[in-house]
């Protein structure tokens, strides 16, 4: 997610610039990008740390022996610097246990987990607020993304910080444009490209979402210009949108 202020000049189209120097390494997406997103099988067992980098803990609301459905919560943050956790998978909670994590670069420290022993038949709980975030002011919209744990890596360390605590810096400032930031230069990298060609709509409607969020002026999503069935999906979507598809070089 990138915004940009007023102290920017956002053309009315917006258009790209050439851009100087990079080069242009031969693509091999297509190695990965030749299948659908594919499901992994779930282990027997899953380690769920309670804290993330750069945010606070969360002290569990489940204890050893609670059986928990997919997205069920399973702890609260213990400051507002932190998010809640939720459950990745059905199964039962079978232990709370110190585990040593790595969470940088040559970085270790000891975090607390939940082990969850993983259930063979899938039971979701239900994770829709039932809210039209084009009805909620602002502060509530950030008030839910805050409790539906969503973070945001914001440095190459690996360090984390609650989106809605971001959401809520943006709003501090006027930004009349907010890019969703989907390129991918690594030439072997097409995750991004992968979940807009498979999950258009889902991306359009969290950019929308976020333009509400941040109270960004303009919204503009951005991808490589060679990543021709991601485009293809997008602009499908986008027809008769507001929200603006930025083709960009492949250049690293």
């Amino acid at each position: 997610m990138i915004v940009f202020g007023k102290s920017h000049s956002i053309p009315r189209k917006l258009r790209l610039r050439q851009m100087a120097g990079g080069i242009a390494i031969p693509s091999r997406k297509e190695l990965s990008l030749r299948s659908r997103i594919m499901p992994t099988p779930l282990p027997q067992q899953l380690l769920i740390p309670l804290q993330q980098p750069g945010c606070a803990s969360a002290t569990p609301i489940v204890a050893v022996g609670d059986r928990v459905g997919k997205y069920a919560q399973l702890a609260e943050p213990e400051t507002q610097s932190g998010v809640p956790v939720f459950a990745p998978a059905s199964g039962t909670v079978v232990a709370l246990r110190q585990q040593q994590m790595t969470v940088a670069p040559n970085q270790t420290t000891t975090i607390d987990c939940l082990i969850l022993e993983t259930a063979t038949d899938e039971v979701e709980t239900a994770s829709s607020t039932g809210h039209d975030y084009r009805e909620l002011a602002p502060g509530e919209l950030n008030t839910l993304l805050a409790s539906a744990g969503i973070i945001d890596t914001v440095d190459a360390m690996g360090g984390s910080e609650a989106l809605a605590t971001l959401l809520n810096k943006a709003r501090t400032t006027d930004i009349e444009l907010l890019i969703i930031n989907g390129i991918e230069s690594d030439p072997y990298m097409s995750s991004d490209a992968a979940i807009a060609r498979e999950y258009p709509e889902a991306i359009c409607n969290g950019a929308a979402i976020l333009q509400v969020a941040t109270g960004a002026m303009r919204c503009a999503i951005a991808l490589s210009a060679n990543q021709q069935e991601s485009i293809a999906a997008l602009q499908d979507v986008l027809a008769g949108s507001a929200i603006e598809l930025l083709l960009v070089p492949d250049k690293y």
